[in-house]
């Protein structure tokens, strides 16, 4: 294959090529992400426990009937453990609970679960898929890093980010190795050997880092 001459790169072609790159990503995230986001979160509202629902409200009620401090503090922890059952009882967290068995033995629970699925179309949607499942408050700093590091230990994130380096990219990638391949089986097994091999490898660095009681 003939290559063209390399040649030092000039400020004007250096800042025409981020742009490019930055403006894709932009409309990437302004569209896909955005809307997967937003599909995220309606699945996480519904359907709603109407009981629970009303006896929450009853239980705040009856705190925030008295002032104080530790009221305050005990209308968040129960707002923040509704939420977190909302979620688990909503469609996203139900869909969670089906795939989770799958997933399970690398020590990934249903919300992790959730947000893999969530970055086959997009990876970046992965990190904001944590975020809605944990219901966290975007306003508080590192208030999503402050939530895994409470739920998983640094092997599971490990393994989570090793799991999410290596399974399919995105839909994007997956369109394009369909008409690459021409070729249903292929194109098929090729997303099963993505799949797989992420599996096996999360599975792999899991189980030697629990041996070394990591």
């Amino acid at each position: 294959m003939e290559l063209p001459p390399y040649r030092i790169p000039t400020l004007k072609s250096v800042l025409i090529h981020m742009w490019d790159n930055a403006r894709h990503y932009l409309i990437r995230i302004g569209t896909v992400v955005l809307v997967f986001s937003v599909l995220l979160y309606i699945l996480q509202q519904y359907p709603k426990d109407k009981a629970r629902e009303r006896a929450f409200i009853r239980e705040k009620a009856a705190i925030t009937a008295v002032s104080g401090q530790a009221e305050r503090n005990s209308v968040k922890i129960l707002e923040h453990e509704y939420n977190l059952y909302a979620v688990e009882y909503s469609a996203l967290g139900r869909f969670g609970k089906f795939i989770e068995p799958a997933l399970k033995p690398l020590g990934f629970d249903w919300r992790m679960s959730v947000s893999l699925v969530s970055g086959l179309v997009a990876k970046e949607i992965v990190v904001s898929s944590m975020g809605i499942l944990f219901n966290t408050d975007y306003h508080e700093k590192d208030a999503l890093g402050h939530a895994l590091s409470k739920n998983y230990s640094p092997l599971i994130g490990l393994t989570f980010m090793i799991f999410v380096l290596l399974y399919t990219p995105c839909l994007a990638s997956i369109t394009v190795l369909i008409r690459e391949l021409k070729n249903g089986f292929l194109s098929v097994f090729a997303i099963f050997y993505q799949l797989s091999f992420a599996w096996l490898a999360s599975l792999l660095i899991f189980k030697a880092g629990s041996l070394l009681g990591f």
